[in-house]
């Protein structure tokens, strides 16, 4: 019989982390109002949650003081660990910046050492809407990078904030999942759209 590793001891009956990926848009912040508002009803655990936000550096000041205003009080409230990243530089060598990793957040942080601005500014081009290799650079690269660095090895339902009108983006990103990263796009399976979900937040 083999000698448990120290990898092995560590990841043993342990249970699937929750990872929220949130925006601060209005779809991710519904789903976390819902699911820490009820967690009971939707079996989850709010110690076994870890909310990511990945700090670009361009959201509008009035998404940031509402995000403080109504989701944050119920982070704090539930204990839920919410993580906020940004990337440290231009090149993926550069790595991430944590700016903040607590279960009593009270500020939501406007932009990080390396912002969308600053790197548009840098190669002389424009956002576009049409365009996800901004959302891949400064939100998926920070997000997967904090994860398996923070959690190797370890099971995950990764929850996604996309509504009902965006099930092709769902199916993208189902491609991506592994042996420990289980997608999840629980607005899609509620039917819910973001012009329904203001109301979550009044």
């Amino acid at each position: 019989m083999s000698t448990p590793t120290l990898f092995d001891l560590d990841h043993t009956d342990r249970p699937p982390l929750h990872i929220v990926s949130w925006g601060a848009g209005g779809e991710s912040s519904a789903y976390l109002t819902e699911v820490l508002t009820e967690p009971d009803k939707h079996g989850v655990n709010p110690s076994n949650i870890v909310v990511l936000h990945a700090v670009v550096g361009s959201e509008f000041d009035d998404t940031l003081r509402d995000s403080q205003r109504f989701i944050l009080p119920l982070l704090r409230d539930r204990g839920v660990r919410l993580v906020q990243l940004a990337r440290r530089g231009p090149l993926e060598r550069d790595g991430i910046e944590i700016l903040d990793d607590t279960t009593t957040p009270r500020v939501m942080h406007h932009k990080g050492p390396w912002t969308l601005a600053q790197h548009n500014e840098a190669n002389g081009i424009t956002p576009q809407l049409s365009d996800r290799k901004c959302s891949l650079r400064f939100k998926g690269f920070v997000l997967d990078r904090f994860i398996l660095t923070e959690f190797p090895g370890r099971e995950y339902t990764h929850v996604i904030g996309y509504n009902r009108d965006e099930r092709s983006r769902a199916e993208k990103d189902d491609v991506y999942a592994t042996q420990t990263r289980d997608p999840v796009h629980p607005l899609i399976e509620w039917n819910w759209f973001i012009r329904a979900l203001w109301s979550c937040l009044d």
